[in-house]
C-alpha cells in the first residue's frame, strides 16, 4: 500500500482541525513521552492531505433546512423575532411529506440514543442532497447531544470519510477510508495512550513499526481493535459508499460495514445511492430515502433565492404570491433532486438580472428539460453537436477535464495551467505555448491567468465547470460526460492532440515548462501547489462541477 505520510514539519504545519467531538487541539508534540511521539508517527503515516478536501467543499444547508430533524419533523414558521416567514399553505400541501418527515426525525433521533441498533442509511436519488445531510448532522450540536445519551458516560468520538469518486484514489478506495477513520480516531487520544496502544496494537507501537507503511489487512485490524478499547463509544459518518473504487471492491466495503456494525462500541450512519447489495446485506438496518421528504426544504431554499434576487423585501402581496407559485410549481418538478432545482435557479437568476418579468420566469420553468439526464442531454450534447466548425470549446474543456482526472502523477495536479492554455490556443497551434522566458510569472500575472481561465470556462460551460482550489466534479455530470456516446461526440469535435495526456504537448521540452510553468513564481512548494504571497492563494485549481455557492442545499449529490 502506498504511503503518504509527509514529514513532521509538514504535518505540523498542515495543523488538520478534524470533526472529531474530543479533538484536543491542532498541535501533537506533547512532550518528550516515547508513546506519545509513537502516536504522532502514527499518526503522521495515517495521514494524507486530501483527507478532509470533499467534505469540506460539500454544500452547507441552506438556511432552516434540515433543521426540521431536530424539531419534531415541523418547519420553522417564524423567524427569531415572531415574524411569518413561510405560507401556512404549503405545509398542508406537502401534508404528507410532513408525516413522512417527522417519522424519520424521531427514528434517526431515537436510533442516536438507543444502545442496541447499529447502522441508519441514508439512501436517495443523484443530486438528492444525501451529502450535505450527512455533514448536517454530522456538525449539528443535537447530534452530539443525542449521542452523549447513547455513550452513557462513556467517552465519544466521532470520525467520518467523505468517498469521492472523481477525486485522489485515497478519496475514492477502502485504504482511503480506514485511514481516514483511524486518523480521526487516533487523533483524539493523545490523553489516552492507553486505548491508542490498543487500537494500533503491538506491532505497531513501536518507534520503527510507526513508520511502516500500512497494509489494508492491518487498517481493517485496527478498526476491529476498537472493540477493545471499552472506555471507547465510536460513531462512524461515511458518506456516498458507492464512490468507492473500483468497483469490484464494493463487496469488500460491504463486509467491512457489517464487521463495523458488530463491533459493540460503535455505531456507523452511512449515505449512498440506491445499492442492491448493500439492501440485501443490510436488510435490518434503519433506513429512508431522503428525496422524499425534502420538497419542503425545497420551497424554502427556492423562495428565498428568487425574494432575494427579485424584490427583495419590497415585494408587493399579489407578486409574493406569484413567487410562491412559482416555486411550489418548481419544486413539483424537481422530484427530489436538489441539484435539478440549482440549475433551474441559476438559469432564473440570470433573467431576473436581466430585469425580465415573472412571466418569464414561468416560461424558463415550462421550457426546462425534466430530470438531469435530459438537462445534460441539452446543454451538453445539443451545444456541442451544434458548434460550428470541428472544434468545440465546450467539447474541449470537457475532454480536457476527463483526461486530467484519469491521468497519473504530476497531470493530474496539474493546477488551470492547462485550461488556460486551451484558452489561448496552444493546443492548436504551437506557437501558443509558453517558452522558458514567458513562464517567468509574478503574482499579478497568475492572478490574471487565472480570472481569464474562468471566463473562458464560464464561456464554454456555464459554470458547470469553474475553477476552484481543489479538483471536485459533480458526480452527476462527471457520470454523464464519462458515458460512451458523450465521450465519442467529445473526441469528434476536439483537437486532435487530445487522445491522452501524453499528447498534449509536441515534445519533452515544452512539456516541462508547462508543467513547471509555476514553479518559477516567486515561491511554489512541491507536490501539490501552493502559491506564496499575501493572499497564500492556493493555485492548484483543480475542477469543481456544479454549483460554487456557499449557501444553498446539496449539489453535488
Amino acid at each position: 500500500m502506498a504511503n503518504a505520510s509527509g514529514s513532521s514539519r509538514l504535518y505540523q504545519q498542515i495543523r488538520m482541525s478534524g470533526n472529531s467531538r474530543a479533538h484536543l487541539g491542532d498541535t501533537y508534540h506533547y512532550g518528550p513521552s516515547e508513546d506519545q511521539h509513537i502516536l504522532e508517527s502514527i499518526l503522521e503515516t495515517l495521514y494524507y492531505p486530501e483527507m478532509k478536501i470533499r467534505s469540506r467543499n460539500v454544500s452547507d444547508a441552506s438556511t432552516d433546512t434540515f433543521e426540521w430533524i431536530y424539531e419534531e419533523g415541523t418547519l420553522r414558521r417564524h423567524d427569531e423575532k415572531g415574524n411569518q416567514k413561510y405560507s401556512g399553505r404549503w405545509e398542508s400541501a406537502y401534508e404528507e411529506d410532513q408525516v413522512a418527515r417527522s417519522g424519520f426525525a424521531t427514528n434517526f433521533r431515537n436510533w442516536l440514543e438507543a444502545a442496541d441498533d447499529r447502522v441508519f442509511w441514508i439512501t436517495g436519488k443523484p443530486g438528492s442532497g444525501k451529502s450535505t445531510l450527512m455533514k448536517f448532522l454530522r456538525d449539528h450540536e443535537s447530534t452530539d447531544a443525542s449521542l452523549r445519551k447513547w455513550t452513557d458516560g462513556h467517552r465519544l468520538l466521532v470520525a467520518d470519510h467523505f468517498f469521492w469518486l472523481p477525486g485522489d484514489t485515497l478519496q475514492n478506495s477502502v485504504e482511503g477510508l480506514l485511514r481516514a477513520l483511524l486518523h480521526d480516531v487516533l487523533k483524539c487520544l493523545s490523553t489516552d495512550l492507553s486505548s491508542a496502544r490498543t487500537i494500533c496494537g503491538p506491532k505497531r507501537w513501536s518507534l520503527e513499526g510507526s513508520r511502516r507503511s500500512w497494509s489494508l489487512r492491518e487498517l481493517k485490524a485496527m478498526i476491529m481493535r476498537i472493540r477493545s478499547a471499552t472506555d471507547l463509544r465510536v460513531f462512524f459518518f461515511i458518506d456516498v459508499l458507492d464512490e468507492c473504487s473500483p468497483k469490484h471492491s464494493h463487496g469488500q466495503l460491504i463486509d467491512l460495514l457489517l464487521d463495523c456494525s458488530k463491533l459493540p462500541n460503535s455505531k456507523l450512519c452511512i449515505s449512498s445511492r440506491s445499492w442492491e447489495d448493500l439492501k440485501v446485506r443490510l436488510n435490518d438496518c434503519l433506513s429512508i430515502e431522503l428525496d422524499t421528504l425534502t420538497r419542503l426544504d425545497m420551497l424554502i431554499h427556492a423562495d428565498d433565492r428568487l425574494v432575494r434576487a427579485t424584490f427583495g423585501q419590497t415585494m408587493d402581496p399579489s407578486a409574493q404570491f406569484e413567487i410562491e407559485e412559482l416555486v411550489k410549481a418548481l419544486t413539483d418538478r424537481a422530484y427530489g433532486v436538489f441539484l435539478w432545482v440549482e440549475l433551474m435557479l441559476r438559469e432564473m437568476e440570470v433573467e431576473i438580472r436581466k430585469r425580465r418579468g415573472l412571466q418569464n420566469l414561468r416560461n424558463i420553468l415550462e421550457d426546462f428539460p425534466l430530470g438531469l439526464d435530459e438537462y445534460f442531454a441539452k446543454f451538453v450534447y445539443e451545444r456541442i453537436s451544434k458548434a460550428s466548425g470541428n472544434i468545440s470549446d465546450t467539447a474541449s474543456v470537457l475532454k480536457l477535464a476527463s483526461l486530467l482526472h484519469e491521468a497519473k502523477g504530476s497531470m493530474r495536479t496539474a493546477s488551470f495551467i492547462p485550461f488556460w492554455l486551451l484558452s489561448n490556443g496552444a493546443y492548436c497551434s504551437s506557437t501558443n505555448y509558453p517558452t522558458s522566458e514567458t513562464a517567468k510569472l509574478s503574482e499579478g500575472d497568475v492572478e490574471t491567468m487565472l480570472s481569464q481561465t474562468r471566463a473562458f470556462l464560464h464561456e464554454s460551460c456555464n459554470d458547470l465547470l469553474v475553477l476552484s482550489n481543489n479538483r471536485n466534479f459533480s458526480r452527476p455530470v462527471y457520470d454523464y460526460i464519462m458515458a460512451l456516446p458523450e465521450k465519442i461526440l467529445l473526441d469528434e469535435k476536439c483537437p486532435t492532440r487530445f487522445k491522452n495526456t501524453n499528447t498534449l504537448f509536441p515534445d519533452r521540452q515544452q512539456r516541462l515548462i508547462c508543467m513547471n510553468f509555476l514553479a518559477r513564481t516567486t515561491a511554489v512548494s512541491v507536490g501539490p501547489m501552493l502559491f506564496s504571497g499575501p493572499s497564500r492563494c492556493e493555485i492548484t485549481s483543480r475542477l469543481n462541477i456544479a454549483s460554487n455557492t456557499k449557501k444553498h442545499a446539496k449539489v453535488s449529490h
